[in-house]
């Protein structure tokens, strides 16, 4: 029997110590990455929903010839929610048009982040980027 010669069976600590630094190293790249993207989607579906407002109340002032601060007003004319688990939503009407406003939840990431959507009804007629602006609280779009 040749006593020198042995088969290896199990890992060296190097090579398990090696293995699992290099899934660390994919954990903090990934990850992070994966975070932001989930939390841009977040800022885009309050951003769909501000557009979804926007939209109601401009065929709400077409038939009305003014602007409502009533979410259920505006419900038969476009879909959209007021409270999601990520963003609370305002509606205030003024003469001159309407403000749109999304909060960021209390216990969400980047909780006092809001979105502001300001429509002014003299440039209705003149289109979409010419009648309404977008305003961020941090000055940079969501997440900041």
């Amino acid at each position: 029997m040749h006593r020198g010669l042995r088969t290896k069976k199990s890992f060296s600590i190097l090579e398990l110590f090696i293995a699992v630094s290099i899934i660390a190293i994919i954990m903090f790249t990934v990850v992070p990455s994966f975070w932001r993207s989930q939390q841009r989607a977040i800022g885009s579906a309050a951003l769909a929903n501000l557009d979804h407002i926007r939209t109601a109340q401009i065929l709400y002032h077409a038939e009305h010839q003014t602007f409502t601060q009533t979410a259920a007003d505006l419900q038969s004319y476009a879909l959209f929610t007021l409270n999601d688990n990520d963003w609370s939503y305002a509606i205030t009407a003024t003469a001159e048009g309407f403000v749109a406003t999304a909060s960021r939840n209390v216990g969400r990431p980047f909780a006092p982040f809001t979105i502001t959507l300001t429509v002014d009804a003299g440039l209705i007629g003149m289109g979409q980027s010419q009648s309404s602006r977008i305003d961020y609280s941090a000055g940079t779009s969501y997440p900041p």
